[in-house]
């Protein structure tokens, strides 16, 4: 037996039989075969020359690699080194769970110009091993190198909740709104971060914060403003979640002011936070804020006249805080705060003039009218409701839209009004 290459015949065996098996040759590589027979008188001639490509299985596929994306599992892997002497028709994909053995029967099939596959029926949380084999017209490969990985998908829905409103601050937590249900509200990873979105029309949301923890302080917000947000997770896979609903609150005013109308004398009080108009603190008549509840304070605003010299002492006993301001030059004045107070106490000293809003009407309610300080001889009466006269007869000036009637009682001089209509503004001892 002779192999026939480059033009030339090489002994490889001889054999009394009329056939040969030819072992250990190279897959895909064709050879060519003669015979010749043997008798007492010698070798006779070559025969025809017959040739054929010896087949085998392919090598496995290469670089089986594997990534995880929202819902699925992605391959992906090269062709194999060698085909086994005949073109590869299809590849093989076979898939376990962690733990347990590869069908020998159950596969999914690809065609040969085809070396990705996503595998979508996975279970969030659960992991997943594969392997791939490519086959040719006669036989299929060995197994792959083995990838496996998790499942994953995007976070579940959380629901977002406003704990506390300031006048500068907003202060908000979230959760899953299927906690403790681990895979839904992760989607089979840890959460890595929130996004949380802002808005003030409800309309036009933007990106504020990306918080790791479940809660946050929005610091950057207006006064008396309405704020809308709504809260994403995002998992380690870097998948975002569904947005939840939006939440709304309007921050507090946190501002104290009066003006337009005025006691003389001592101090009068803002409406819109209903605090007692007069107080003592530490042995002096003062004006107190009575909020309830602490509240972050930003400033405090307020009108004033003064004479010749005048200053106002702020406290704000939670925070200890205290502070001085002179009022030397009558206007608007403000003074930071920056604390967090449940009352505010303001003493003035010397001769100054603050100012509050009180539009005068009939009504039962008392906290809706500005009051003087306390000790004072005479009181001053309109259909019943009452605020107490500043001292020394200074004047009081009372602005109505329609007519009223009022009853002076005995002031400091001993002087009686009774019965005066007060269809416009009068000023009265």
């Amino acid at each position: 037996v002779y192999r026939y290459l480059n033009n030339q015949y090489i002994f490889i065996a001889s054999t009394t039989n009329t056939s040969y098996l030819h072992t250990n040759l190279q897959a895909g590589l064709e050879y060519c075969y003669a015979v010749t027979g043997i008798n007492s008188s010698g070798e006779g001639p070559y025969s025809n020359i017959a040739c054929e490509i010896p087949k085998d299985a392919p090598s496995p596929p290469q670089s089986l690699n594997i990534s995880v994306g929202d819902g699925v599992l992605n391959l992906s892997w090269q062709a194999p080194i060698t085909d086994g002497g005949s073109p590869i028709i299809e590849y093989r994909i076979y898939i376990k769970l962690a733990g347990s053995s590869y069908p020998k029967i159950s596969y999914t099939t690809t065609s040969s110009s085809i070396r990705n596959y996503s595998y979508r029926g996975a279970i969030p949380g659960s992991t997943y091993c594969f392997v791939v084999t490519a086959r040719n017209s006669f036989v299929e490969s060995s197994y792959s190198n083995e990838v496996c990985a998790k499942a994953g998908t995007k976070p579940g829905q959380f629901e977002i909740q406003i704990l506390d409103t300031g006048e500068s601050f907003i202060r908000l937590s979230w959760s899953c709104i299927r906690s403790p249900e681990f895979i839904y509200c992760t989607g089979g990873y840890p959460i890595t971060h929130y996004k949380l979105y802002r808005s003030t029309d409800a309309v036009n949301y933007s990106l504020i914060a990306s918080p790791n923890i479940a809660n946050y302080v929005d610091y950057d917000v207006a006064s008396n403003t309405i704020y809308y947000y709504k809260i994403s997770a995002v998992n380690q896979l870097g998948l975002e979640g569904p947005l939840s609903n939006p939440v709304a609150t309007t921050t507090k005013l946190g501002e104290v002011s009066f003006n337009t109308y005025r006691l003389w004398g001592w101090i009068s009080r803002k409406l819109e936070t209903k605090p007692e108009m007069v107080a003592y603190y530490n042995g002096h008549l003062a004006w107190k804020l009575d909020f309830g509840t602490p509240q972050y304070i930003r400033y405090l605003r307020f009108s004033f006249d003064v004479g010749d010299f005048g200053y106002l002492k702020i406290v704000c006993p939670d925070s200890n805080f205290v502070t001085s301001t002179y009022l030397t030059i009558s206007g608007t004045k403000i003074i930071p705060i920056g604390k967090t107070c449940s009352k505010i106490y303001m003493i003035p000293q010397g001769d100054i003039e603050f100012w509050c809003e009180l539009p005068v009407r009939v009504s039962n309610n008392y906290d809706d009218l500005c009051k003087g300080i306390k000790n004072i001889l005479g009181t001053i009466t309109i259909n019943n409701l009452s605020w107490l006269a500043v001292p020394r007869g200074y004047p009081i000036t009372i602005k109505g839209n329609y007519p009223i009637s009022m009853i002076l009682h005995k002031d400091f001089y001993g002087t009686w009004f009774v019965g005066s209509n007060l269809d416009d503004a009068r000023a009265y001892k």
